[in-house]
């Protein structure tokens, strides 16, 4: 079938005794209304079923043919009169009065074939239920399976055995793979909405029509009859397909382990069923609005009370976490320690902000507002682009050593890095091409930085924002003692406190990755095994976040140059290798098990926390010649062998 879609022109531009592209007429309010039920909820299921050959779009103008000689001649543009009510529109006889009249005009023919619904929109359609039905068969066996295995005990196997290990592996690497579940089923949703837009609006006259989407008469349309096409016409419609299609295919996977969830989403399923039957705009969107908040309040809201009740389940979380300590291991989302919220991250004191510059302190609102509210958009950019970036940079030269001590992190433990500072790849490259590939560790990263140029220069703020999202946080100020000029010691420390303080915060959160320097600077010895005398902040971190896996990295071979680093990845990987090593897990509980009445540490505490962290990362990089002595591919730990993760 061929549809002729109408062109809109205002009623001006209609010359008398001049020949068109297409018919036009006019059109009275009643006629109108008869040609726009075509764009009612049945109208455009009828036309989808039986298209008509031909549709017309309205606008609203005025026709003045009191003026049409004076126009037709040449002469200056009408003015529109006062206009009048449509009711003396439809009773006006044609004469030298100025009425408001609907307009439209019919293009040439323009070929819309439905074969695109059929061999475009119909295979992208399975394409996005098949991955989302990936991602949630994926997850609905590999939960059935840590159902199962928790009625034995998930460790039931002596701590540190090789069975222990392999056990643990595994739930790490699960977790990791089910990070992006979330972004999987959004991109999906996305994906079967979009379709469900074109198909409804077939002709691609209303979905698109942008400047009617924040047009407030147009949206008021959701509560009256439908006058002319406009975007809620489809946005609605294809919302509640998308929502009753997406809660059907999950509560299906998880009907076989978590009855009451998947009972949650039938209930919603049937309900979407009857909204769309009704064939009314309004009824889809009240049920869009409360079908939405339902689902909030059973998965969000009710699992965080204090007496949750016991038909009360989630969708199979498979985050783990083990005390750093005792190795227990937390399954789910559920028996995570939640106590600190994104909420309750402090914010700074009028005090610590005064210190900034306005450079800075814009820079700051940004990168917090990302912090806070973009973990999930973080999560994605980082483990996708900046992954994919690092291992262009470096991918084929880094050889792991060390990897039993991380294999077994999983996707919500705290971890804190500790590592020499020789370049700004070094963290970026422990990260991903040794935390993230041998382990189930967290995706979400952030990294303590220098102001000088992270959030001083315009340059630097870029880098920033687009490599990682404003990773780089929170910002550290120099002191006199680095050769700043424009800080005193006294006010770097008030914010340098507030800063230590957020770390805190934000890496008592489960699921979270932080990398810091305890040399407080970038090492330009010669010697590239020496690290230079620690700072205290780092021993601060370690005993006021308490259960975190303290984990020292040496890391050797890198170069600055961004350039250098890509020559050699694929030019000369073998001999100008990259190491990096981890060690094995710094245990602080002895110096915090000392802490004062009101939970505080003295600074003497924390500088011998810190000592003992840098001890940890000074023997790694004594030990790290003999750990590559006749280095090659054989070589222990080398990075060629395949990753179990």
């Amino acid at each position: 079938p061929v549809l002729d879609a109408p062109r809109l022109v205002p009623a001006s531009q209609l010359k008398p005794g001049v020949a068109s592209s297409g018919p036009t007429f006019l059109a009275s309010r009643r006629a109108v209304q008869a040609e726009q039920k075509e764009y009612s909820v049945e109208g455009v299921l009828k036309r989808l079923t039986e298209p008509s050959a031909k549709a017309y779009t309205f606008q609203k103008s005025v026709y003045l043919p009191a003026l049409a000689e004076e126009d037709a001649a040449g002469d200056e543009e009408p003015e529109a009169e006062e206009e009048v009510d449509w009711a003396d529109a439809d009773t006006a006889e044609d004469g030298g009065d100025d009425i408001p009249m609907w307009v439209a005009e019919q293009k040439a023919e323009d070929d819309v074939e439905f074969l695109d619904l059929i061999f475009y929109s119909f295979p992208l359609m399975f394409l996005f239920i098949g991955l989302l039905l990936y991602v949630e068969i994926t997850a609905v066996l590999w939960r059935r399976q840590r159902d199962l295995l928790s009625e034995e005990g998930l460790e039931k196997a002596p701590r540190g055995s090789a069975e222990d290990m392999d056990s643990r592996m595994l739930l790490a690497r699960e977790s990791h793979r089910m990070i992006f579940r979330p972004h999987m089923v959004v991109l999906s949703s996305a994906g079967i909405f979009l379709i469900c837009a074109a198909g409804i609006d077939v002709f691609n006259k209303c979905f698109w029509n942008w400047s009617c989407f924040w047009n407030l008469d147009c949206n008021v349309r959701i509560l009256t009859p439908a006058i002319a096409e406009c975007v809620v016409d489809v946005a609605i419609p294809a919302a509640v397909v998308t929502v009753a299609v997406v809660a059907f295919l999950v509560g299906a996977c998880w009907s076989c382990t978590r009855v009451y969830a998947a009972g949650v989403l039938g209930v919603v399923v049937l309900t979407g069923i009857i909204a769309i039957a009704s064939a009314s705009l309004f009824a889809c969107f009240l049920w869009l609005c409360f079908s939405l908040l339902g689902l909030l309040f059973y998965f969000n809201i009710l699992p965080d009370l204090p007496d949750s009740p016991w038909w009360c389940q989630d969708l199979g979380s498979l985050s783990i976490s083990s005390d750093p300590h005792s190795g227990e291991i937390k399954d789910g989302d559920s028996h995570q320690d939640w106590s600190e919220s994104l909420h309750g991250a402090p914010s700074p004191s009028t005090e610590a902000l005064g210190v900034l510059d306005w450079v800075e302190r814009t820079s700051l609102y940004i990168a917090d507002f990302s912090q806070r509210h973009l973990r999930g958009v973080r999560t994605l950019w980082n483990g996708c682009a900046m992954r994919g970036m690092v291992n262009v940079l470096a991918g084929n030269r880094v050889r792991v050593f060390g990897k039993d001590h991380i294999m077994h992190l999983g996707s919500a433990d705290r971890v804190l890095l500790v590592s020499n500072h020789r370049t700004n790849w070094d963290m970026w490259i422990i990260t991903v091409l040794g935390l993230w590939k041998w382990s189930g560790a967290p995706v979400f990263s952030f990294y303590p930085v220098r102001s000088t140029w992270y959030y001083s220069n315009f340059l630097g703020i870029l880098t920033n924002y687009v490599f990682s999202g404003m990773a780089m946080f929170p910002p550290i100020l120099n002191t006199p003692s680095d050769q700043a000029v424009h800080e005193s010691r006294h006010n770097a420390k008030v914010w340098n406190d507030y800063a230590v303080q957020r770390i805190v915060s934000e890496l008592k959160m489960p699921g979270s990755v932080c990398g810091v320097f305890p040399e407080g600077t970038r090492n330009h010895s010669e010697d590239l095994h020496n690290i230079l005398p620690c700072k205290g902040g780092v021993g601060k971190i370690a005993l006021e976040v308490g259960k975190v896996h303290v984990i020292p990295v040496f890391i050797h071979g890198v170069e600055d140059s961004f350039w250098d680093l890509i020559k050699f990845n694929f030019t000369d990987a073998a001999r100008k290798p990259i190491d990096v090593v981890f060690g094995a897990h710094v245990d602080v509980s002895e110096i915090a098990a000392r802490a004062g009445p009101d939970g505080t540490f003295t600074e003497a505490q924390e500088l011998a926390a810190a000592t003992r962290i840098t001890d940890a990362l000074r023997a790694l990089a004594k030990d790290h010649p003999a750990l590559v002595t006749g280095g090659g591919v054989g070589a222990p730990g080398y990075q060629y062998q395949e990753s179990p993760l």
